[in-house]
């Protein structure tokens, strides 16, 4: 959310520019990521005026967002709305945002309902609340149905740039055929959705399917299903994002029972033998930067580390992570793919993560693992309650919190609950 600058006329040229020069000091530190004192300028620019403006209730929102008071981000936004009389697909998506991150699902699911514009973005918002609603199959439709009208593949520029040339699955017979599956979205998406490659392949014994990415979860794709590597020469019949395969599987309840993923035995013996027999716990507190909303999935590791660092081998397996707090050992220089995570990970006791890829990792392996999340938290937690397992995963608990940034309160439930 960047700031609006106001164009507004005041009688006293000094006064406009004592007004656009505050104005510029509030947008340079919310830039800098200083969104308190960014508030507070606002708040100048404000006095200077004598009154909120739309532009000033737009920034005062993207504000409390950022330090976590989505219900004032509510109110603002509101304000701006009201007054600058916006109607606009994004305005409408970010005030429906607005309500999810003050845990008013129910109030942001109707704002996608009833005053979204007919749009890619409606159906894929309310795929999510679908999601929520265990309402599976209508919601990979309407996920699917929004991708298409947009155009849209969440699949990075260069598999983007290199698509298949064939035409992209729409229910045709699979045959005999030869079918490319893309993946698609984060890395954490690419493990939710290989679980129905087994699937697939049981249904159309015929079909050979091959997976097409740009990391090393290929991999662990082709080590675990029947599957070849892409081939940019192949001739396929048809290519498919990996988010559609429920509907190319026709199956859509995501339950599992079991692990889908195995560690590869190589990698397990290697970090066996330097882990030996000591009582681990892997931690990931962070998500890709590349991720616009990362901070609010960062997770307080020092306060997990001050409660568990006496009892356990703490370690990190937090690639994305700029620093390691004292007493967590850090295993990421020596992870070079994704065979050495998914191995540590199979020897942990309990994996212990905010919603990142490696709590699909771990999930898909069948590892204890206790996931922290946000109020308006990914697809694949929301409709579980605190503390309860979720149906995407055979032994991951879900612990949200039910305000923004505090996390003290479900990680303290968590660990009671373990230590019983």
């Amino acid at each position: 959310m960047m700031f609006i600058k106001s164009h507004m006329t005041f009688e006293k040229s000094h006064h406009q520019s004592q007004i656009q020069a505050s104005d510029a000091q509030a947008a340079q530190l919310f830039t800098q990521g200083q969104y308190q004192q960014a508030l507070n300028q606002n708040q100048v620019t404000v006095n200077l005026i004598g009154h909120n403006t739309a532009e000033t209730h737009l920034n005062f929102a993207a504000c409390y967002s950022r330090i976590f008071e989505p219900e004032l981000a509510v109110h603002h936004f509101s304000q701006y709305m009201k007054l600058s009389h916006s109607q606009t697909v994004w305005d409408i998506r970010r005030l429906s945002d607005y309500h999810a991150q003050a845990n008013q699902i129910d109030q942001a699911f109707d704002i996608v309902c009833n005053q979204q514009h007919d749009c890619a973005e409606k159906h894929l918002d309310l795929s999510w609340h679908l999601f929520r609603q265990h309402r599976y199959e209508q919601a990979f439709r309407e996920m699917d149905h929004g991708k298409r009208q947009g155009n849209i593949l969440w699949i990075g520029q260069e598999r983007w740039d290199n698509l298949p040339q064939c035409d992209r699955w729409q229910d045709q017979d699979l045959l005999d055929k030869r079918v490319c599956i893309v993946g698609e979205c984060g890395l954490g998406d690419e493990f939710i959705f290989a679980r129905w490659i087994a699937t697939l392949l049981k249904k159309h014994p015929t079909t050979q399917f091959y997976y097409y990415t740009n990391n090393t979860i290929s991999h662990v794709i082709m080590r675990n299903f029947d599957v070849a590597p892409h081939q940019a020469d192949n001739q396929y019949h048809f290519w498919i994002p990996s988010m559609s395969l429920p509907l190319m599987a026709q199956h859509y309840d995501p339950t599992v029972t079991q692990a889908y993923i195995k560690p590869d035995p190589v990698y397990v013996k290697k970090w066996k033998s330097l882990l030996g027999n000591q009582r681990v716990i892997s931690l990931s507190w962070t998500g890709s930067t590349q991720y616009s909303e990362n901070h609010f999935r960062d997770i307080p590791v020092e306060y997990l580390v001050e409660k568990l660092k006496d009892r356990y081998t703490l370690v990190s397996v937090c690639m994305e992570a700029l620093t390691c707090p004292d007493g967590v050992w850090d295993l990421t220089p020596q992870i070079k793919t994704w065979e050495d995570t998914l191995a540590i990970l199979s020897l942990s006791e309990i994996v212990l993560c905010s919603c990142s890829s490696v709590s699909h990792a771990a999930g898909s392996l069948g590892v204890k693992t206790f996931v922290y999340t946000r109020p308006d938290d990914y697809f694949t937690w929301g409709g579980t309650l605190s503390g309860e397992k979720t149906v995407w995963y055979p032994d991951v608990t879900v612990w949200r919190k039910s305000r923004m940034g505090q996390w003290q309160l479900p990680i303290n439930q968590s660990l009671l609950q373990w230590k019983k």
